[in-house]
């Protein structure tokens, strides 16, 4: 209901300023604001509308001399070049506009100017006068106290820094820009920073985090109906998938980025799209329409930018003749991607470079040129690397201190309350004191009269408090008394799977091996005796196989040796070991800070709860990939299970999957737990446990 709304409400508005723009006089400043702010409407949607109406408004300001509608239609149509990639047109547009704010003083259009032109440098890759404009704008803004254009620029340094490769300013500044905007509640520019940060996350190969963001800024998007910014999601989405191994999912995201691209008119703009399909045929070895995807990215690409800026397409072609074992071709190509590359400071292009040289002369046997470029490409990965590390810091850092704002807030209310109640308190209490002291003097025995009443019902006061408080008492010793018995329950559970365990191993499994035996004997008579239904007897032999297998199987399951001798690492690890061999899906195990061995009964219950939430995953989720996640951070026991499922509806299947058995452990251990799916966006699972009392 609520995209029809927005919808609606856009259509009526062009609709309103058209029939203003039409029915006004040619010298009308109301006909002038009017295309100016057409041109806005259509600046993502329709180039040649926006640029029509703001080209109208440029020639009626200047027929009537009407600066602010003159330097509000440059503002617009440098806008509109910088949607349309034409920015060398954009520059020029924008440089006027400085130099005619400046000379009106207008400081807040200083700023709005220089923001411009630092998006307009980061998009033609001069880093250092994007830094130096963007800067500008900041401290205008600032001075101003313009909240949300600093977040604005904010923003916009972080995707400068990305650009040249210092992921950790990038985090800083694009993270400090999301913090003030969920401030302020602009939902809709926190759809860009969650989908800049989703953009920065993939740079960084860092594929959950990315995923995370770009699916929160999709909801917004798609709200706000704004298919030119869900254009780029999808694009990213599909390189995300790509990198990861679901190729068709990844193909499925790039041709919606496409389509979204055709259907608001912007076909020319989608030169990555182009390239990261050519990508995705090359993989497949569909080489020819590789190439035609590469050289019509390289063709839209010639549109825009320069030759010496042209990178991604010029590395895949490369590939192409690397592919073809053409490596001199090969080398060709790679030497122009490193020479672009070097012109920018965009280090991960370089390393791209760099390693695909590095191959092909190593595969040309020129093995000292091969060996140069191998250092370079390990000296710079190992900057980048640094620099990520630091970067992941920084983004938990900033996590840790919001939680930590929250808690500080949520105290200060506490605070304030207690206060007002204690105020409220006190007021009575003086009401109180100043009716007694009347009374006494109207009436000395009305007075003690009062005074005994007033201990006698303070004595049943104290006998209702002393009796709630055995009541409470009771209530928590009962509380105990269970938590011990749930424990000693599954202790018992243990010891006995144990039992049956060791059971099935040298007994069942024992007997069922003779028998075996003794059917093999029976087999080689009936292959004598023409009688006998030899394809029964087979079966047979099949389903005692069968058997043995489960019994092991079994066995395995509910033994918890691993667990006992070697502790709770070991134990999942063996458990995914086993996940691992049904090649269902792929697990990613993550453990760090736990040097000790935890409390028995914490190790049990928490590989219990683990051992639940996979079981569940290969039952039901569909999942091609799972991430198993055990931390140790202060006094807590962090546990995070995620994967890449058809997920659920949490509010139809809260009693199903198993959930109220792993909320009981979890309970019974003082955590807590969080759990966040969907349908088709997977499930993530997150407990928390206090740890002090059991290291």
């Amino acid at each position: 209901m609520s995209f029809f709304s927005v919808l609606t409400a856009q259509h009526k508005i062009i609709d309103s300023l058209v029939l203003v723009s039409q029915s006004a006089t040619s010298a009308d400043t109301i006909k002038i604001n009017a295309n100016n702010e057409l041109a806005w409407e259509f600046r993502k949607t329709n180039f040649t509308l926006a640029k029509k109406y703001a080209l109208e408004a440029y020639v009626l300001s200047q027929k009537c001399n009407y600066l602010p509608g003159l330097i509000t239609s440059l503002n617009r149509l440098g806008t509109v070049y910088i949607f349309n990639k034409q920015y060398s047109q954009a520059e020029n547009i924008y440089l006027k506009v400085l130099k005619l704010e400046t000379k009106i003083g207008n400081k807040y259009g200083i700023g709005r100017a220089s923001n411009q032109l630092s998006e307009i440098y980061r998009n033609k890759k001069n880093f250092k006068k994007a830094i130096s404009y963007a800067t500008r704008a900041l401290i205008i803004f600032k001075e101003l106290n313009k909240s949300s254009l600093v977040a604005l620029i904010l923003n916009n340094l972080g995707l400068i820094y990305q650009n040249i490769g210092s992921y950790e300013i990038a985090t800083k500044y694009l993270l400090q820009s999301l913090d003030i905007r969920e401030k302020l509640g602009e939902e809709n520019n926190c759809g860009y920073s969650y989908m800049n940060l989703g953009v920065l996350y993939l740079t960084m190969k860092n594929y959950e985090n990315a995923k995370t963001y770009l699916f929160k800024s999709e909801k917004i998007f798609i709200k706000y109906r704004d298919d030119y910014e869900l254009s780029k999601i999808y694009n990213n989405l599909g390189v995300i998938f790509f990198e990861t191994g679901n190729d068709n999912l990844a193909k499925g995201y790039y041709e919606k980025s496409l389509g979204l691209k055709k259907k608001i008119g912007i076909k020319n703009t989608d030169s990555d799209i182009y390239n990261n399909l050519g990508a995705f045929y090359y993989r497949k070895g569909i080489i020819e329409t590789a190439n035609n995807n590469f050289q019509k990215s390289l063709s839209i690409q010639n549109n825009y930018i320069s030759k010496d800026q042209l990178k991604d397409a010029t590395i895949n072609l490369g590939n192409l003749f690397f592919q073809k074992q053409d490596y001199d071709g090969a080398i060709k190509y790679y030497q122009k991607a490193l020479k672009t590359s070097k012109n920018s400071p965009n280090r991960i292009e370089t390393l791209n470079a760099l390693y695909n040289l590095y191959l092909s002369y190593s595969y040309k046997k020129q093995y000292d040129s091969a060996m140069y470029y191998h250092k370079d490409y390990n000296s710079l990965r190992n900057n980048i690397d640094a620099d990520y590390k630091k970067a992941i810091d920084l983004k938990q850092k900033y996590e840790q201190k919001k939680k930590e704002n929250e808690l500080l807030i949520k105290n200060q209310k506490i605070s304030k309350i207690n206060i007002e109640k204690l105020s409220l308190e006190n007021q009575n209490k003086n009401i109180l004191i100043y009716t007694l002291s009347t009374i006494f003097a109207l009436a000395a025995l009305l007075f003690f009269i009062f005074l005994r009443w007033k201990g006698e019902k303070q004595k049943a006061e104290l006998a209702l408090k002393d009796k709630k408080l055995e009541e409470k008492k009771l209530e928590e010793l009962i509380k105990n008394q269970e938590l011990k018995s749930i424990n000693d329950m599954i202790k018992v559970q243990d010891e006995e799977r144990k039992r049956i365990s060791q059971d099935l191993h040298d007994r069942l499994g024992s007997m069922l091996s003779v028998a075996k035996v003794y059917y093999k004997s029976g087999e080689e008579q009936m292959k004598k005796n023409k009688k006998f239904d030899f394809e029964q007897f087979q079966k047979a032999n099949i389903l005692l196989d069968e058997a043995c297998q489960e019994v092991r199987k079994i066995s395995y399951e509910m033994s918890s040796g691993v667990l006992t001798k070697f502790g709770l690492i070991a134990a999942v690890e063996e458990l995914l070991i086993v996940i691992q061999q049904t090649k269902k899906m792929k697990v990613e195990f993550i453990a760090s800070d736990i040097e000790n061995r935890l409390d028995s009964n914490v190790e049990i219950q928490v590989y219990r709860i683990i051992q639940e939430l996979l079981n569940n995953i290969l039952k039901y989720s569909e999942a091609k990939n799972v991430t198993v996640q055990i931390l140790k951070l202060s006094s807590i026991l962090n546990v995070q299970v995620e994967d890449d499922g058809e997920g659920f509806d949490k509010t139809k299947r809260s009693k199903g999957l198993g959930l109220n058995n792993i909320n009981s452990r979890v309970q019974s251990l003082a955590g807590s737990i969080d759990i966040d799916s969907a349908l088709g966006r997977g499930t993530s699972v997150n407990i928390e446990i206090p740890i002090n009392s059991y290291i």
